[in-house]
């Protein structure tokens, strides 16, 4: 599922690096959230830094990732899984300068995929395997995406939580003019 951002508009707070040209630029930061996190829910805009999402329908807490959330585990322990979905995550964002961490960054900007929970719980619909806002044009540097491991396999976490994490860098399903652009 792709929410529409609140950015730009009257209800968008986020701070811009450049109001002349507000994408982002450099390395980007992507933390991958397997730990479990407490949500404030905002009208506004995400911030990953204090917990604040967009998309969440109240303020929650996510619990951790469950393998047993997964249909098929593939044998491999709870930390191979995260390991193989690390590297299916720079696997493909192979060609742009992505640093994916586990550990939360002490400070800077940062993007979190948070990895638990469900779509129902999240956005109040049952039919998705992960939501992120579609922040157009990068405006808002601290997104946070969901990538929903219930059913879902093993290889399926990292391509999940690569497409959310591309509609917080501003790019839409189904457009790969776009993506090559990005």
């Amino acid at each position: 599922i792709v929410v529409d951002s609140p950015c730009p508009g009257p209800m968008c707070q986020a701070e811009l690096r450049d109001p002349f040209d507000p994408t982002a630029r450099g390395k980007r930061t992507v933390f991958l959230n397997f730990g479990g996190v407490t949500l404030e829910a905002t009208p506004y805009d995400d911030d990953a830094r204090y917990n604040r999402s967009a998309i969440a329908q109240y303020d929650m807490s996510i619990p951790a990732f469950d393998v047993d959330d997964l249909s098929d585990d593939g044998g491999l322990t709870r930390g191979q899984i995260i390991e193989r979905a690390v590297e299916d995550m720079y696997r493909i964002y192979a060609p742009y300068d992505v640093e994916f961490v586990t550990t939360r960054p002490s400070s800077g900007s940062y993007q979190m995929v948070v990895f638990g929970s469900d779509c129902e719980t999240v956005a109040g619909d049952n039919d998705c395997v992960g939501i992120g806002l579609r922040d157009c044009d990068d405006v808002m540097p601290n997104n946070i995406v969901f990538a929903f491991p219930l059913g879902q396999r093993v290889e399926d976490l990292g391509s999940t939580g690569a497409h959310e994490n591309g509609h917080a860098l501003g790019l839409e399903a189904g457009d790969p003019e776009r993506h090559r652009h990005h």
